[in-house]
C-alpha cells in the first residue's frame, strides 16, 4: 500500500502532524520508505539508523491505520527496553506527540501503548512462542532480527491477520538467520525487499568516528559491522556452508538401495539429537542427510518411540540402520547400571558404535564433505546434502562457531568451540567420521597404512590430523588440529 503523505491527522479538526519533522533519512532509508512491499529487511553496519527507521515507521503504521494493533518486539525484552524503545520515545517527542491527546495511555505492566485514533502498539520479547500464539496483529516490527530463530518468525507470520495493513518488517546486523538469508538475502522473493545501509553512507556520523572503527577492527569485523555484508560473521566455522548448494528439497532414501545411517548425541537436559543419512554403496552419490531428530528431558523409550516412528515414514528396517555416537554414550550411568548405548540396545536400537571425540577433527570432515565436489549423473554436487526437513541442523551449522579466545599474554588461540545450541551438529560430525562418505572422482580413500578396514575413530583421529597437515588444507578451514 502506498504511502501518500508523510502528514496525518488523529481526528478531524485537530492539527496535522508531520511524521517526517526533524528527520533528514538516509538513502537506503529514502528506499525503504518508499518501498510498497508486504516484507521488509533493513540490515546495516553500526550507525546505520536501523532502529530509527524502523521505529518511525512503526509510528507511521499507528497513526496512519486508526484502530490497528501493531507488536514492537525483539528476542529479549530487557534488550528491546534498553535499545529500540528508548529510540522509540525519542522519535515520539522530537514528532512532538509523545503526550494527550495523540498518546493517550501507556501501561508499563502490560507494555501497552494507547493512541488517540484507537491504534495500540505492544512492546514484547520473542521468546516465547506460545505467547505470541495468543494474539493478531496489523503490522510487526522486529529489531535485531538476526537474533530470531526460525520457528519465531513462522509463528509470527501466523499472527499477521487483524487488520490492514499487515506488514512486517526487520531492521537488523547481519547475522546468521536462516529465515531472513532464504528470504531476503540469497535469493529475494516476490512481496520481500531488502535494504543495504553501510555506517559509510551515514553523513550525521562523525567523520573520527568512521575512521576509528576503520582502523581499529578486523577485516570480518568490518565486512559485517560497518559493511553491512552477510558473507560471514567472525568466529564462524563453516563458512563455506551454501544453502543454494547444500540444501536440497526434501528427499527419501530407496530401501533396497541406500544405507541407511545415524549420528547420535545423547543427553537428557541438554537435547539428544539423532540424524538420519543415505549412503549409496557406489560412492556416486551425495551423502543426504534426510531427517532429524532432537528433544530435551525425554528418556531413551520415548526418544525410541519417535526414532521408530520416523523409520516407519521411509520403510526402514531398524536393524539394519548403522549407527554412530558420541564415545561417552558407552559410559555407565545412573541407577540402574546401564548405559545410554545399553539402554538403547534394550530398546532394539542395536549397535551405538563408538565414534571420534575430538571436535576440531569432526569439524574439519563435515567441512570438507560440505565443499568436496563429486561427478554424479546429475553433475558435479557436494559431497553432504541436508534436505529442508532438517531446519534445526543447517541454522546449527550455519551458527557453528570458535568460542571467543581471550589472553592477557598473547597466546596464540586453542581451537574451541562455542558450545551452545550445537547437539545436531555433533551427532552429524559423530557420523561422518565413521561412516562410508562419498570421494571425489579420482580420489583415493585416506585409510592408514597398515590398517584394514573397518577402522577405529582413534585411527582416523590419528590419520586425519596428519593427512590434513601434509596436504596443507588446515587454512580452507582454519581449523588446526
Amino acid at each position: 500500500m502506498a504511502k501518500k503523505s508523510n502528514v496525518v491527522t488523529l481526528e478531524s479538526g485537530q492539527q496535522a502532524i508531520d511524521l517526517g519533522a526533524g528527520f533528514d533519512p538516509l538513502p537506503a532509508q529514502l528506499r525503504f520508505l518508499g518501498s510498497t512491499d508486504k516484507f521488509r529487511l533493513y540490515s546495516g553496519g553500526f550507525g546505520s539508523g536501523k532502529s530509527l527507521i524502523g521505529t518511525r515507521e512503526a509510528i507511521y503504521h499507528a497513526l496512519s491505520y486508526p484502530g490497528s494493533f501493531g507488536l514492537v518486539g525483539r528476542l529479549r525484552f530487557k534488550d528491546l527496553e534498553a535499545t529500540t524503545m528508548r529510540t522509540f520515545w525519542q522519535q515520539l517527542q522530537q514528532m512532538g506527540i509523545h503526550k494527550k491527546p495523540y498518546v493517550v495511555d501507556y501501561n508499563q505492566r502490560t507494555q501497552l501503548l494507547k493512541f488517540g485514533n484507537g491504534s495500540e502498539i505492544l512492546f514484547s520479547g520473542l521468546d516465547d512462542e506460545m505467547k505470541l500464539r495468543s494474539a493478531e496483529y496489523s503490522w510487526i516490527y522486529i529489531d535485531e532480527g538476526s537474533e530470531l530463530p526460525d520457528d519465531i518468525y513462522q509463528t509470527l507470520l501466523g499472527r499477521l491477520r487483524f487488520q490492514d495493513p499487515r506488514r512486517l518488517w526487520v531492521t537488523t546486523n547481519p547475522g546468521a538467520s536462516g529465515w531472513l538469508r532464504k528470504n531476503f538475502v540469497n535469493d529475494v522473493k516476490p512481496g520481500f525487499s531488502h535494504f543495504r545501509a553501510p555506517t559509510t553512507e551515514n553523513k550525521h556520523l562523525p567523520q573520527d568516528y568512521l575512521d576509528s572503527l576503520l582502523a581499529d577492527y578486523p577485516a570480518v569485523w568490518r565486512e559485517r559491522y560497518i559493511q553491512g555484508s552477510w558473507d560471514a560473521f567472525e568466529g564462524q566455522v563453516f563458512t563455506m556452508a551454501d544453502d543454494r548448494v547444500n540444501v536440497i528439497d526434501n528427499w527419501s532414501p530407496t530401501a533396497g538401495v541406500h544405507l541407511i545411517l545415524e549420528g547420535w548425541d545423547f543427553g537428557y537436559r541438554n537435547p539428544t539429537a539423532v540424524v538420519l543419512a543415505a549412503y549409496h554403496p557406489s560412492g556416486e552419490e551425495p551423502l543426504i542427510i534426510f531427517h532429524e531428530h532432537m528433544a530435551s528431558e525425554q528418556m531413551p523409550p520415548w526418544h525410541a518411540a519417535q526414532l521408530r516412528q520416523i523409520y516407519g515414514l521411509y520403510g526402514i528396517n531398524p536393524a539394519e540402520v548403522m549407527r554412530f555416537g558420541d564415545p561417552a554414550g558407552s559410559q555407565v550411568q545412573g541407577l540402574k547400571g546401564l548405559s545410554y548405548v545399553d539402554e538403547y540396545s534394550n530398546l532394539g536400537l542395536y549397535g551405538i558404535a563408538p565414534s571420534t571425540k575430538e571436535p576440531s577433527v569432526r569439524a574439519m570432515r563435515i567441512g570438507k564433505l560440505l565443499t568436496q565436489k563429486i561427478v554424479t549423473r546429475d553433475g558435479s554436487l557436494p559431497s553432504l546434502q541436508i534436505c529442508r526437513r532438517c531446519p534445526q541442523l543447517w541454522r546449527q551449522i550455519v551458527n557453528y562457531r570458535y568460542a571467543e579466545h581471550r589472553s592477557l599474554k598473547g597466546e596464540d588461540a586453542k581451537e574451541a568451540f562455542h558450545k551452545h545450541d550445537d547437539h545436531l551438529v555433533d551427532a552429524l560430525g559423530y557420523l561422518v567420521m565413521s561412516s562410508p562418505q562419498p570421494e571425489a572422482k579420482g580420489d583415493k580413500p585416506r585409510v592408514p597404512d597398515g590398517v584394514a578396514k573397518p577402522i577405529t575413530p582413534r585411527d582416523i583421529d590419528q590419520h586425519m590430523s596428519r593427512s590434513y597437515r601434509d596436504d596443507g588444507q588446515t587454512a580452507m578451514y582454519g581449523i588446526e588440529v
